[in-house]
């Protein structure tokens, strides 16, 4: 039940993180083409970081419903959540934001990596 608690809570972290980084990224300055890429890629990370969200959500609620397939869901959020925070790490973003933003699905690793004790 906590890790339910806490997929949820990192929902609610990437969604907030995600649209402060996009509206930086819209606003960036430069001629025409180069906002216009960078609208395009924040559009794409917009869109994985949904992904990541809705396999967070799916998690959260089997979880709650304890159903068998919801380790693979944790696994498959918590790769795609460490997944896009390489491009954060490789930019230079600020180390809090990282430790926010990874310290969950480290966990949630560490979490599924003993089924045994879960249950």
């Amino acid at each position: 039940m906590l890790m339910a608690f806490l997929a949820l809570l990192q929902c609610v972290l990437l969604l907030i993180f995600s649209r402060l980084q996009f509206n930086i990224d819209a606003a960036g300055p430069g001629l025409f083409l180069l906002p216009l890429v960078r609208l395009m890629l924040a559009y794409v990370r917009e869109g994985g970081i949904f992904l990541t969200v809705g396999f967070y959500l799916v998690f959260a609620f089997a979880t709650v419903l304890n159903r068998s397939w919801a380790w693979s869901v944790g696994l498959a959020a918590a790769c795609l959540n460490l997944l896009g925070i390489i491009p954060s790490v490789l930019s230079g973003t600020i180390p809090i934001r990282i430790m926010v933003v990874g310290a969950f699905p480290l966990a949630l690793l560490v979490y599924l990596s003993f089924p045994t004790r879960n249950s």
